[in-house]
């Protein structure tokens, strides 16, 4: 099939907005351990990755970050999976990314030029978003016994 333009568009089609610096709230609308290609993300130092799509919650604007799965990064993907509530336990984590879409946190967003010159917002940091945690609950008050708690003789300490 063919088709023919009536007119082309004038401009830089290349361009997109960009977010100002700050923290915003974000939502996880994807994440993929593959390319389009099916061929996994890698690094060229054999570090595999996780390209997170998120969109920012006023503007709708998408932003990609990436969660690197580097022993020595480890510190920074322990915080993201605690931004968005997955907190791990123990020293291994098993990582789904599927379980990321759709939950949200506050990322610390900036701009930077990129090796073929263009600017993009990248996601610095990743923190909780107040309120969307739920509160840890308060210990157990410490129960202190009475004479009338003890299962002792009923009779009056007199």
């Amino acid at each position: 099939m063919k088709f023919k333009f009536n007119e082309t568009p004038s401009g830089d089609s290349g361009s997109f907005e960009l977010l100002e610096p700050g923290n915003y709230s974000l939502t996880i609308s994807g994440a993929y351990t593959e390319n389009k290609e099916g061929k996994k993300y890698i690094k060229q130092d054999g570090t595999e990755f996780i390209r997170v799509s998120c969109v920012e919650k006023e503007s709708g604007l998408r932003i990609n970050h990436f969660v690197f799965l580097d022993p020595g990064q480890s510190k920074k993907v322990y915080y993201f999976l605690k931004s968005i509530d997955l907190e791990p336990t123990g020293h291994e984590v098993d990582i789904d990314p599927q379980q990321w879409v759709g939950r949200m946190f506050r990322g610390k967003i900036d701009k930077k030029t990129g090796n073929d010159g263009v600017e993009r917002n990248v996601i610095l940091t990743c923190n909780p978003i107040p309120g969307e945690q739920p509160e840890p609950k308060d210990p157990e008050p410490v129960k202190k016994n009475t004479w009338g708690d003890l299962d002792e003789e009923d009779d009056v300490p007199f």
